[in-house]
């Protein structure tokens, strides 16, 4: 049993660790690009791109065969569209350190 115990403790500091460098990667580069040449659109769109390649295969698979069609709509452009583009039009006026605050 101890030795289970301790492989999931690495398994949660993996994970844990792997949430804190995916937030920090997104708050450095949604400040990088908002203060370059491209706009709040312009990353929201590529965020939205890379994202697709990445899980349309599992759509296609059936993965999301259990949510109704609505559910995955109202996410991508709730969830998935409205906090990054508010957050990278934050970017372009405040600095990384108060996006990192949350």
């Amino acid at each position: 049993m101890a030795a289970s115990d301790g492989r999931e403790q690495r398994i949660g500091f993996a994970c844990a660790s792997l949430v804190l460098v995916i937030w920090s990667g997104f708050i450095l580069v949604s400040r990088a690009g908002a203060t370059g040449v491209l706009t709040p659109w312009d990353l929201a769109a590529l965020r939205h791109a890379v994202a697709f390649a990445v899980l349309a295969p599992f759509a296609a698979g059936g993965a999301l065969g259990a949510i109704p069609g609505y559910r995955v709509l109202a996410l991508g452009a709730f969830a998935g569209l409205g906090f990054p583009l508010c957050a990278y039009v934050a970017f372009t006026m405040a600095p990384a350190s108060h996006g990192a605050v949350l």
